[in-house]
């Protein structure tokens, strides 16, 4: 059969990001201190927008907006824009970035407020330089998002992944624990170990050493594994070797993006009613300049300057809206959290339920990933205390009544059980696991192990030593 060219004309549908729509990605996801500066910025570079007190309301603004100014598609763009809709198919940027972050600024809160960059910002930004596909990246985030601060996967992939993307995840998992730094994404100490080994490109009696006698490792019987290896009289050398490897690879890195933390909503109970009201009193108000609106009605004016003028006061409205959008959408997004976790706000972590991201996008009406991008650095203060919104959200233990019980419940469960107990015989995971069904929790012994690792709890074997100390 012979091959011929041709051409032909096909109607196709396809998600378009114009500038506008991915600065508004951004700004939802940044961090009230990060939108801040944001405001400056856009206020020095843009002489149609200046602070307002206390307030303008954004239709009367878009009472400017004639067919001169927008036309066609941006007129509809501007006047329809909920770009919440465009996240669905949107993998989000590891983030804003300042331009003037190393400049002199007189801004008050910098003086005492100092940016530090995370273990996830730090994986984030590798993960995005990878040659990925859009669907492994959206696996490759959902993977960071539940890497701990110490560098550790401690939770199973099934555990926040579709079962049709395991198989996706296990391969992207591997990619991330190729990341700096060395070891991190594994899922135990062990592994972290022999991951480090191979990206430091440490010798293969090292590697022995951990992957046939990680138990001696863990007892720091090196006199042991010397023998065993037939290491004699190249101690030191084996020494030197196994001080490279860091038990905690994400360490270094700071465990939260901000060291002033300022609430973005604030629950409070009125009336015997939870009411959900948004904290934006640090956030300067903004409106559009009037004397250049006025003077694109002066006809004197020269064709350049009023296009420059056009030009800008399109950006500031873009931009205005936009960060009302934001605030429409933190707050929605609120008091969706607080419908579901009723019972926290009066009762505490013990109350808390099983709750996904998607729970609360089904129940809003957005995509999931937007549900992400607004409580990714986002803090509740509540009567129980101030929160990361991410807080509330966690996977659950079926229990002996048929329903399920979230982990952070189950993690303050074992605290306050080791916290109880007789000092002079510490209760072991097994015993932990006895209380706790007892209970009428479900719940694995190497599960009460994983938690009470994640709290930092040393085992009872450990405890009692500590005692002794």
């Amino acid at each position: 059969m012979a091959v011929t060219l041709r051409q032909e004309a096909k109607l196709t549908q396809q998600l378009v990001l114009t500038p506008q729509l991915q600065q508004a990605i951004k700004i939802l996801q940044l961090s009230k201190l990060e939108l801040q500066q944001r405001i400056k910025e856009e206020l020095e570079m843009n002489p149609l927008l200046e602070l307002d007190e206390p307030g303008e309301p954004l239709e009367e603004f878009e009472g400017v907006l004639d067919e001169e100014l927008l036309r066609g598609e941006d007129r509809r763009a501007f006047e329809e824009m909920d770009w919440l809709s465009f996240t669905e198919n949107m993998v989000h940027d590891p983030g804003y970035v300042s331009s003037s972050e190393d400049e002199e600024d007189d801004y008050i809160w910098e003086k005492f407020v100092k940016k530090e960059r995370t273990l996830r910002d730090h994986l984030l930004e590798q993960l995005y330089t990878s040659n990925l596909s859009d669907k492994e990246l959206k696996i490759g985030e959902k993977i960071i998002g539940n890497i701990d601060d110490d560098g550790f996967l401690r939770v199973p992939l099934e555990s926040f992944l579709e079962k049709e993307e395991l198989d996706i995840g296990e391969r992207v998992l591997m990619v991330i624990q190729g990341f700096d730094p060395p070891g991190v994404g594994a899922r135990d100490l062990k592994e972290t170990f022999l991951i480090q080994i191979k990206e430091k490109g440490l010798s293969e009696t090292l590697k022995r050493a951990v992957d046939s006698y990680f138990n001696l490792l863990m007892k720091g019987d090196i006199r042991g594994i010397v023998r065993k290896l037939g290491l004699n009289g190249r101690e030191g050398e084996f020494l030197k070797e196994l001080q490279r490897l860091d038990p905690k690879p994400g360490r270094n890195f700071s465990t939260t993006p901000d060291s002033f933390i300022s609430p973005d909503v604030v629950v409070k109970e009125i009336d015997g009613r939870l009411e959900v009201f948004l904290y934006d009193d640090d956030l300067p108000p903004l409106r559009v300049n009037r004397y250049y609106m006025g003077l694109l009605a002066d006809k004197r004016l020269d064709k350049t300057t009023k296009s420059y003028i056009k030009e800008k006061l399109k950006s500031a409205l873009w931009f205005v809206k936009m960060v009302e959008q934001r605030k429409r959408t933190i707050l929605n997004v609120a008091r969706s959290i607080v419908k579901f976790q009723e019972r926290f706000f009066y009762e505490g972590v013990k109350a808390l339920k099983p709750l996904t991201l998607k729970d609360v996008a089904d129940d809003i009406g957005v995509h999931e990933s937007t549900v992400s991008r607004v409580v990714s650095n986002k803090y509740m203060e509540t009567p129980q205390g101030l929160y990361l919104m991410k807080f509330f959200f966690s996977t659950g233990v079926d229990s002996s009544s048929g329903e399920q019980v979230s982990s952070k419940v189950i993690k303050e469960m074992i605290r306050e059980l080791i916290e109880n107990e007789d000092r002079n015989r510490p209760l072991s995971d097994s015993e932990i696991q006895k209380i706790l069904r007892e209970r009428g929790i479900n719940i694995a012994r190497r599960t009460v192990a994983k938690y009470r690792d994640m709290l930092g709890i040393p085992s009872s074997h450990e405890r009692r030593k500590l005692l002794k100390l």
